[in-house]
């Protein structure tokens, strides 16, 4: 079975069902109608999914998301005080380093509108997106330069000290790329509040 076209239908299955927009049934009619356990089709002669059903699935996924990914995030992750995302911590939770950096914030915007406007409307998820607008607004650059990669917790730039590949540090700062995070995390946001 291919993987990519494997985690691509249980992906958005596990996203439409994690809402409850589509019953398993009308899922699985959705499946490749080259039949349930032909060629393409990511059922197995059980009509099961890497041996769950679609229910087993949903309910995976439903944990992951709302049990214990998001109460991660805020627990560990969400500068609820000064906006933003501080995503450098450890599994246990404990923060390494108060550093923001730019593309996450532009992803974080993005998750949290994204799950505002498809999967959960409550207004705590939206909150945790505006306050990451907010944070990336006030620490715009002048003259329309890009966003630094890096910022303090308060939204100053820092230093780039890039990434580090092999041993190697290579600059990632002024580059087009954290700005394309941004810009669509602000348009998610746009979609989720109709501004």
């Amino acid at each position: 079975m291919n993987r990519r076209h494997f985690l691509q239908l249980t992906g958005a299955a596990g996203a439409l069902l994690a809402q409850n927009a589509l019953p398993a049934a009308a899922c699985a009619a959705e499946l490749p109608s080259s039949g349930p356990t032909g060629a393409g089709s990511v059922l197995d002669e059980k009509g099961l999914i890497s041996g769950r059903t679609l229910d087993d699935l949903i309910a995976r996924y439903r944990y992951d998301l709302f049990d214990d990914f998001l109460p991660f995030m805020d627990a560990h992750v969400i500068d609820h005080e000064l906006g933003g995302f501080m995503t450098t911590a450890d599994r246990s939770g404990k923060t390494i380093s108060t550093e923001k950096r730019t593309w996450f914030e532009g992803r974080g915007i993005w998750v949290y509108s994204h799950l505002y406007r498809t999967l959960a409307p409550e207004d705590r998820y939206l909150e945790v997106a505006r306050k990451s607008v907010d944070f990336m607004l006030r620490a715009k650059p002048a003259n329309d330069a890009p966003w630094p990669s890096s910022l303090t917790r308060e939204g100053a730039p820092m230093e780039d000290q890039g990434v580090l590949i092999a041993g190697k540090r290579y600059p990632t700062g002024g580059q087009v790329y954290d700005d394309l995070f941004v810009a669509e995390g602000f348009l998610e946001y746009a979609r989720a509040t109709g501004k």
